[in-house]
This record gives C-alpha cells, sequence and structure tokens, in this order.
C-alpha cells in the first residue's frame, strides 16, 4: 500500500546506519589527518636538525679555510727551513774543502752561500794563479754534490801582497744525489 500522506518516522535505522557510515568516515580522516601531521611535524624536526647540522658544517668549513689561509705564510717558511735543512751540506763543505786542499795554500774560500730557492751555491774566494782557480772549480764539479760549477766572476787584486785572484763562482745543488 502506498502512503501518501507524507508522514514517514523522522529516525529509521536506514538512516541510523548511514549516519554511523559517516560518523565512521569523518573519524578515518580526522585519524588520517592527525596521522599526516604528526609525520610532517617529524620531517620539519629532521629538516631543522639536518639544517643546523649542515651550518655548523658550513661554519666549521670557513673556520678552516680561514685557519689555512692565516697559516698559509707559516707554512711556506717552514717548508722553506725544511728545504735548507734537507740539503746535502756537509757532502758540499766536504768537497769544498777535498777541493781545496788538493791545491793547499793556494786557493781560499771565504764565504759559501747557498740560495735554495734558485738551486745554488755562490762560492766567493782568492786563488795564487787562474789555472789552480779552474782546476778547483772542476774538481768541485767531478765531486758530484755541484753541478754546472762556473766562474761567475774575477778580478786581480793588484793592490794586495801576491796580487791574488778574487773569484765568485756558481754550481747548482744536484738533486739526483
Amino acid at each position: 500500500m502506498l502512503d501518501h500522506s507524507g508522514r514517514r518516522p523522522v529516525i529509521t535505522l536506514r538512516g541510523i546506519a548511514w549516519l554511523l557510515v559517516g560518523i565512521l568516515i569523518v573519524a578515518a580522516v580526522v585519524w588520517s589527518y592527525r596521522d599526516v601531521l604528526e609525520m610532517i611535524q617529524r620531517q620539519e624536526d629532521r629538516l631543522e636538525l639536518l639544517g643546523n647540522q649542515l651550518k655548523r658544517k658550513v661554519r666549521a668549513r670557513e673556520q678552516r679555510v680561514e685557519d689555512t689561509k692565516r697559516l698559509d705564510p707559516e707554512l711556506a717558511v717552514a717548508k722553506a727551513v725544511l728545504r735548507r735543512l734537507a740539503l746535502p751540506w756537509e757532502e758540499v763543505f766536504t768537497a769544498l774543502e777535498q777541493a781545496t786542499l788538493a791545491h793547499r795554500d793556494r786557493i781560499r774560500v771565504l764565504s759559501v752561500q747557498p740560495d735554495v730557492d734558485k738551486g745554488v751555491v755562490m762560492i766567493n774566494g782568492e786563488s795564487e794563479d787562474f789555472e789552480v782557480l779552474m782546476d778547483y772549480l772542476k774538481q768541485i764539479e767531478k765531486s758530484g754534490v755541484l753541478t754546472r760549477v762556473r766562474l761567475v766572476n774575477h778580478q786581480v787584486q793588484v793592490d794586495v801582497a801576491g796580487r791574488p785572484i778574487r773569484f765568485y763562482a756558481v754550481g747548482s745543488w744536484n738533486t739526483a744525489s
């Protein structure tokens, strides 16, 4: 039978069922929303932590770069000192001494000046004659400690008794030894 009166019960079992389904859906959405908010908060916290770590690392790296720039001149000086100390000083002095002894009192070494940056040794001295001087330089080169030993300048000292030859010679460090 058809009821045209329009009166229906306000609360039906079907309505209650749909209400419960709607409440469950809203509860599930609210629960998911809360989970998403917690996940977002965790990710933001992690991002902040990583950002702080990155900032610390950047500051530490900048500090190291600054320290390195500040220490570069000191490091260059230390390297220069090490290069000077690493040179075969004893061998050079032995070679000069033996070449001098071979000519007894006819050669006198006045100074030995190394130039580590250029890799040379400058020798100033006096000789009684030119042949002795040239032989002296050949003997230094034969020692193998210095190579390309060359007479750079020489001058006869006319105002000094015995008229010695004042000389200036240069030899390169032998880096192979």
